[in-house]
């Protein structure tokens, strides 16, 4: 238990320095708010989740933990691509004399999408923490407007597809809604 305080400790300080770092940026307007909202939701979700692991649960060790930086990694990855499809598909109508700069809001959108999941994240790992102060109607509210969010847009993107045969149909939340 030792070596994963000082572990996390060393972890810890190196995320407060980035913190610092990027409070800076924000002050002097070069970071957006919805991303540094997204960013300190990643790094509380991720303590929050370790206390959890650690404390109460007793399930923590360095795979899980390794496991999860992977993951909000991934998070970061995500809404990378999510930029880089909206500004694609902005420059491809620049080319062709389309005004499609609206699809920038892509990467805004699967950014917003992915702070209400650290939210509903941290609620639920505070839950498990001290589940006495938790309000639980904020944890269904957030699970409620996700879920609203995501057959949203999968009603879009799957419009008028055969799920039986999608190749993605078991991670896909429209084809698990239908089956339910």
């Amino acid at each position: 238990m030792k070596e994963a305080l000082l572990k996390f400790d060393i972890g810890g300080l190196k995320l407060s320095i980035s913190a610092v770092f990027t409070a800076a940026a924000a002050l002097f307007n070069k970071v957006p708010t919805l991303l540094i909202l997204f960013m300190a939701a990643v790094a509380i979700d991720y303590l929050t989740g370790w206390v959890k692991a650690a404390f109460f649960l007793k399930e923590w060790n360095s795979q899980t933990g390794l496991q999860g930086i992977i993951k909000k990694a991934m998070y970061f990855v995500l809404i990378g691509v999510a930029f880089l499809i909206g500004y694609g598909i902005k420059t491809i109508g620049t080319k062709i004399s389309l005004d499609l700069g609206f699809s920038i809001y892509i990467g805004w959108y699967v950014t917003a999408v992915m702070l209400i999941n650290e939210f509903t994240s941290i609620l639920e790992n505070l839950y498990v923490i001290m589940p006495e102060k938790v309000p639980i109607w904020l944890v269904k509210a957030l699970k409620v407007t996700d879920n609203k969010l995501d057959n949203t847009i999968n009603g879009i993107v799957c419009k008028n597809q055969n799920c039986e045969i999608c190749s993605i149909k078991d991670r896909c939340n429209n084809y698990k809604t239908k089956e339910e």
